[in-house]
């Protein structure tokens, strides 16, 4: 179950070091991502750490994956029994 109620957002705070740049977040599940369970994350440079380029002029996350014509619910059920994602 999810912690996090429909319509609603939940931000999290956590510090990285070293890390500037795009990264991508999936589960280890296919059946999880079939879901949605996936996305980008952009970690932007503290403004007092200089960085060695300029800011770009624009900055965009663009999120390709795979489609399913089936929802998760009936893909879940595929997987129980034993079969893999179409």
């Amino acid at each position: 179950t999810c912690p996090i109620p429909p319509g609603k957002n939940f931000t999290y705070m956590l510090q990285v070091k070293d890390q500037i740049g795009s990264f991508y977040y999936f589960p280890s599940l296919a059946f999880h991502k079939a879901a949605g369970g996936f996305g980008g994350i952009r970690i932007l440079s503290r403004p007092r750490i200089p960085v060695p380029f300029p800011d770009p002029a624009g900055d965009y996350t663009i999120l390709i994956g795979d489609w399913y014509k089936s929802n998760h619910t009936n893909l879940k059920v595929h997987l129980d029994r034993g079969k893999k994602l179409p």
